[in-house]
């Protein structure tokens, strides 16, 4: 690529991260106002009143989220673009970080059947949380979006080199268009618009030096299997280490991925 073409990605890279970045002021007062409205002037009312405001109001949250994570999506890309966002590695019970996420989808979409199939002992591994934790929202909301009336499964498992991630679904699987470049941003789509979630993923799962496929499954559906190679053991060093922030970001990752998912 000429100096001049990379100048100007860097250039549109920009621009993409700091529209992303304006865009949280504005979902933040909305998310606010909203909150504000449902604590103080709709307690004056009465139960039936009440009842009338939850559907837009709730339709207010889930646009909001929507949007809070279109931003999201496209900060990362920049950052990935202008080499911002590398993994930062630390030690993380990524059985814990997959029963948590599991369970708090759930909790969004209780009608939706999520099983999360997990070894009886804690996986603990060197990797990047964030990574991890937006790779499994991002396979995952994308199982439940294909899968409306069917089953998900989230299997991990733990082998001497490796860890593996599965993400199961009984949706109608990839097209054979789709699967030829699975991983590839798409723009424009006049029946829903961009989707970035499994690029995304793709770029994160470089950054682990991890492998990322799909296939169609023969019954239908499809399933996705992330492979982490074992840097170090990490046991001793996560016994320092305090999972909180960690809990306390995924929840909002969680609430930001699932609230507003169109379904």
């Amino acid at each position: 690529m000429l100096k001049s073409q990379q100048n100007e990605l860097q250039r549109q890279m920009l621009l993409v991260g700091s529209i992303a970045y304006d865009l949280r002021d504005p979902t933040a007062v909305i998310l606010m106002a909203k909150e504000t409205i449902e604590k103080s002037m709709l307690q004056n009312l009465s139960e039936t009143d009440r009842k009338k405001f939850h559907t837009p109001l709730k339709y207010i949250e889930q646009s909001v989220e929507r949007l809070e994570r279109i931003s999201m999506n496209l900060l990362d890309i920049s950052r990935f673009a202008m080499g911002d966002l590398k993994a930062q590695l630390q030690p993380l019970c990524i059985s814990d970080a997959c029963k948590e996420i599991c369970e708090l989808a759930s909790k969004y979409h209780p009608n939706r059947n999520i099983v999360c199939n997990l070894p009886k002992h804690s996986v603990v591994m060197v990797t990047d949380a964030y990574f991890f934790d937006r790779i499994l929202l991002n396979l995952l909301s994308n199982a439940v979006t294909a899968a409306p009336h069917g089953k998900v499964t989230v299997d991990l498992k733990e082998y001497e080199r490796e860890v593996v991630l599965i993400v199961t679904d009984t949706g109608e699987g990839l097209s054979q268009e789709r699967l030829e470049h699975p991983f590839a941003p798409i723009y424009r789509l006049e029946d829903s618009g961009t989707k970035l979630g499994l690029y995304i993923c793709s770029l994160m799962a470089q950054q682990l030096n991890a492998a990322l496929s799909v296939e169609n499954m023969p019954k239908g559906g499809a399933r996705f299997v992330l492979r982490i190679p074992i840097r170090q053991n990490a046991q001793q060093a996560f016994l320092a280490h305090n999972p909180k922030q960690d809990a306390q970001r995924r929840a909002r990752c969680v609430q930001v991925e699932f609230s507003g998912l169109e379904l």
